[in-house]
C-alpha cells in the first residue's frame, strides 16, 4: 500500500512539474510578445518605392543615414522597401543607380512630447531619372525633398515650398541642356545651296518634318500620370489641353471628360509659384489624386493632401457611389 502511495505521489509531482514548465513557457511567450509589440510601437514605419525607366532596378541602392551612421536597405525586385525609424531623429534616404541622378530625401521624426506615436505609416515614392548633360551634381548632394511632422494635421507631410524650388531648379538645368543641344545641332547642319534644296528635301520629306514637329508639340501638351503603384498602367496618357501660359492669381478649376473618366484639373497660382493638381474619377468608382511636378512627372497624392491644397473635396454622394461600386 505504501509503495503504491509513493508511486501516485511521484506521478503527481512529475505532472505538476510538467504543468509548471508549460505555464512558465506561456508566460515567457506573453512577455516576449509584449516586448516586441512595445518595440514596434516605438518605431515609425516607412513604406517606399523607387521608380526608374523601363522598370530596370539593377544597381538601384537605397541608403538610410542618421547621426553619421549609414546602412543599406533591402530592395525588392520591383523597387519596394520598408524600414522603421526611431522617433525624434532626422534621417536621410539616399537613392542611387549608375548612370542616373542620385537623390536625397530628408525625413524628420521629431514630434512634440505630448503627441501620440499612433500615426499611419508614410508612403514614399522616389523617381530616378537618367543623367543628362549640364546636370548640376553638386545640387543633388542636398535633399530634393524634406518631410516633417505637421501638428495641425497630426501627420507627416512634405515641405511643398521647398520641393517646388527644387523642381524649378531641375527645370532650369534641363532647359539649359536643351538650348545647348539645339545650338550644337544648328552648327552641325550642312550648308545647302538654293539649287540643291529641291533635291535634298523632297515633298515627302518636308511633310515628314511637319509631322515630327506636330508630334513634338502634341507630346508636350500631354499629361503623363504615373502613380508609381503596382496597379498603375505604365506610361498611361490622358490627352488634355495644354496648360495656358498664364493663369489669374488664386484657384482655377477645369473639368474634362476623357473616355469613361472625369478629370478635374486645379491650378493654384500666387506671386511666386503655380501648383497643378488632378482628380481622376473612373466610371467604375475609383478616384485618384495627383500633383504635377514637371519635369519630374506627375505623382500620386492622398485624398487629404488634395483637399488640403485645393479646397475641393469628394461629396458624400460621390463617396456613397464609390462604396456601392466597390
Amino acid at each position: 500500500m505504501s509503495r503504491l502511495f509513493r508511486m501516485v505521489v511521484m506521478c503527481f509531482i512529475n505532472l505538476t512539474k510538467l504543468d509548471l514548465l508549460k505555464y512558465i513557457a506561456v508566460i515567457l511567450l506573453l512577455v516576449l510578445g509584449s516586448m516586441e509589440l512595445s518595440f514596434a510601437q516605438d518605431k515609425y514605419r516607412i513604406n517606399g518605392k523607387v521608380l526608374v525607366e523601363n522598370y530596370d532596378f539593377k544597381g538601384v541602392k537605397v541608403h538610410l543615414a542618421t547621426n553619421g551612421r549609414s546602412n543599406l536597405l533591402n530592395l525588392s525586385e520591383v523597387g519596394i522597401f520598408t524600414t522603421d525609424l526611431d522617433w525624434n531623429k532626422v534621417y536621410r534616404f539616399s537613392f542611387s543607380k549608375p548612370g542616373y541622378v542620385s537623390k536625397i530625401v530628408e525625413f524628420s521624426t521629431v514630434i512634440p512630447d505630448d503627441r501620440s506615436h499612433d500615426i499611419e505609416p508614410f508612403y514614399m515614392t522616389v523617381r530616378l531619372f537618367p543623367m543628362f548633360e549640364g546636370v548640376d551634381t553638386i545640387f543633388f548632394k542636398r535633399p530634393v525633398a524634406k518631410v516633417y511632422y505637421d501638428e495641425k494635421e497630426n501627420d507627416f507631410t512634405d515641405d511643398r515650398d521647398y520641393a517646388m524650388k527644387v523642381v524649378y531648379r531641375i527645370k532650369q538645368m534641363r532647359e539649359k541642356s536643351e538650348r545647348k543641344a539645339k545650338t550644337l545641332k544648328k552648327k552641325q547642319v550642312p550648308l545647302i545651296t538654293d539649287d540643291s534644296k529641291s533635291a535634298a528635301r523632297t515633298p515627302v520629306q518636308a511633310l515628314d518634318e511637319k509631322k515630327e514637329k506636330s508630334v513634338e508639340i502634341t507630346d508636350k501638351a500631354k499629361s503623363i500620370v504615373d502613380t508609381g503603384t503596382e496597379d498603375t498602367v505604365k506610361g498611361h496618357v490622358y490627352d488634355l489641353p495644354a496648360l495656358k501660359n498664364t493663369y489669374p492669381p488664386g484657384k482655377t478649376v477645369e473639368k474634362f471628360y476623357v473616355g469613361d473618366k472625369e478629370i478635374t484639373r486645379v491650378i493654384i497660382r500666387d506671386e511666386s509659384k503655380q501648383d497643378v493638381f488632378y482628380r481622376v474619377k473612373h466610371a467604375w468608382g475609383g478616384v485618384y489624386y495627383f500633383i504635377d511636378e514637371s519635369p519630374l512627372g506627375i505623382f500620386a497624392v492622398t485624398e487629404n493632401s488634395f483637399e488640403r491644397y485645393t479646397g475641393l473635396s469628394v461629396s458624400n454622394r460621390e463617396r456613397a457611389d464609390i462604396k456601392s461600386s466597390n
